[in-house]
């Protein structure tokens, strides 16, 4: 006797054949996980991930690859001066600042690296 999973299985695999047999069967378009979004909602340099830094989504974006920063509306008109370098951008990740309200081309936000320490204020380290 066949168990449950082989009887689904064949039930399965005769539901396709009968379907692919009258043409009852379309392709699919290409199917893929949406992306995360981090959002920064303050002008903090904390590393804490629910804190809503810069950093913060930074280092989660790194462990996301695909993902997206943006920037709350509470970031508006906000300078963002972190107190040591930020880390390096080691993923693919996109940053967007064009979705605040009131964008019209002229930045909204702006990164001061002049209180970090020294060394680079943004690094991008992403192969391609």
């Amino acid at each position: 006797m066949r168990s449950k999973l082989a009887r689904r299985a064949t039930l399965t695999a005769a539901a396709r054949h009968a379907c692919s047999h009258f043409g009852l069967l379309e392709a699919l378009e290409n199917r893929r996980f949406l992306s995360a979004v981090y959002t920064v909602t303050n002008n903090g340099d904390s590393s804490d991930s629910a804190s809503g830094s810069l950093r913060a989504a930074i280092l989660a974006a790194n462990a996301d690859p695909g993902s997206t920063i943006l920037f709350s509306d509470a970031v508006a008109g906000e300078t963002i001066s972190p107190t040591s370098p930020l880390p390096a951008i080691t993923s693919s990740v996109t940053i967007d600042a064009t979705t605040m309200t009131g964008y019209d081309g002229t930045p909204l936000v702006y990164l001061d690296g002049s209180s970090g320490g020294g060394g680079v204020g943004l690094e991008i380290d992403v192969a391609g």
